[in-house]
């Protein structure tokens, strides 16, 4: 049952475009092998592949589907992959944007309850939540704060 016909044609509030660092790709076969797997998930409405620049350009509803979700099926492929950015639509309408970082040498939850603090602190950070198993934080900020 794939997912890639699941949308129809508007955009509603819970769909979201993510950025994904991809990299081990070396032929056409890998980008085609890529858009396959992706627009087969539940959720996922279009992808694009793009060899050279190593990125993937994701629209899915979050309400179904993670792009972190999206990042480890390409990476089930046998890639290296990671989310760069997640621009939601809901978000993108009050001005906020959600940023997805990789973060690596964290040791303990101290380590990532220091990180949460010093980006909460920073100015136009709305939230962060900071994940020490996956060595991710997902930032939310507004330039207008």
């Amino acid at each position: 049952v794939g997912g890639g016909a699941g949308g129809g044609g508007g955009v509603d509030a819970a769909t979201a475009v993510a950025t994904l660092s991809v990299r081990g790709m070396t032929c056409a076969s890998c980008v085609g092998a890529i858009e396959r797997a992706v627009r087969a998930m539940e959720g996922v409405t279009d992808v694009q592949v793009a060899l050279i620049a190593e990125r993937a350009v994701v629209r899915f509803d979050d309400a179904v589907v993670a792009a972190e979700d999206v990042a480890a099926e390409v990476a089930d492929l046998g890639y290296e992959c990671a989310v760069a950015r997640v621009e939601s639509a809901a978000a993108g309408r009050g001005g906020a944007e959600e940023i997805a970082v990789a973060i690596r040498g964290m040791s303990c939850t101290s380590c990532s309850r220091a990180i949460e603090r010093g980006l909460r602190g920073l100015d136009g950070v709305v939230s962060a939540e900071v994940n020490l198993t996956t060595e991710r934080a997902r930032v939310v900020v507004d330039a207008r704060r």
